[in-house]
């Protein structure tokens, strides 16, 4: 404590005693504690408001998970589904057996053409 022994600190609160007055003594000793109080106060402040110690780091944020297949529908609904689609037939393909409208006949063909050549 300050390098004083025991006897030092007797020596020191006597001789308080005998020049400040038994009466005046602990109204100091009040005032010396509030002043040693507010001295603490303040030091602690001063460091908390300089404390650079930097914060914790944050965890990076999770990753997103991969965007949700397309629902699927429902098992039961499959057959109806499919069920719905034979019931209506496809279109007919034209093929080139199929007489279509412009060739049913050759010599229909040859009139309605404007550069074919007269028979």
């Amino acid at each position: 404590m300050f390098g004083l022994g025991m006897w030092e600190i007797l020596i020191i609160l006597a001789l308080a005693l005998i020049f400040i007055g038994p009466k005046k003594l602990p109204e100091i000793a009040q005032m010396l504690g509030k002043g040693l109080r507010e001295f603490k106060r303040a030091a602690w402040d001063i460091k908390d408001a300089i404390d650079i110690t930097p914060p914790p780091p944050q965890p990076p944020a999770p990753p997103q998970p991969p965007a949700a297949p397309p629902a699927l529908p429902p098992a039961g609904a499959a057959p109806i589904q499919a069920a719905a689609a034979s019931e209506t037939p496809p279109p007919p393909a034209k093929t080139a057996d199929s007489p279509t409208p412009e060739s049913s006949s050759p010599d229909d063909s040859a009139s309605s053409k404007p550069d074919a050549t007269p028979k």
